[in-house]
């Protein structure tokens, strides 16, 4: 199993006026399984009016041999809700990733 996480900061533009304080982000991106994996991501955003917010996602992956498949919950800052996200990749071109 491998795990990666990275981590950035940096100022954003909201309503038209940069950010006092630094936007960060922290996301991770792990393979658990030989065809399988995990990812997300966590913003934490502050706006012109010192509020703070926070953006959340992870979802699930299946790294086939011509397709990526995951899917995966996301949570919007002004909804108190969790919304559900899917997507797919699938390679084109005359290279293609051989490793599998």
């Amino acid at each position: 199993m491998f795990i990666g996480v990275c981590v950035g900061v940096g100022h954003g533009n909201y309503g038209g006026e940069w950010s006092s304080f630094p936007q960060i982000n922290l996301g991770f991106n792990g393979r658990v399984l030989k065809r399988g994996g995990i990812s997300g991501e966590f913003w934490l955003l502050h706006d012109s009016q010192n509020d703070f917010y926070g953006l959340m996602s992870v979802s699930l992956k299946y790294i086939g041999k011509k397709i990526t498949f995951n899917v995966g919950l996301f949570t919007p800052y002004e909804l108190e809700v969790v919304l559900p996200i899917a997507g797919f990749v699938i390679p084109f071109g005359k290279k293609r990733n051989s490793r599998y």
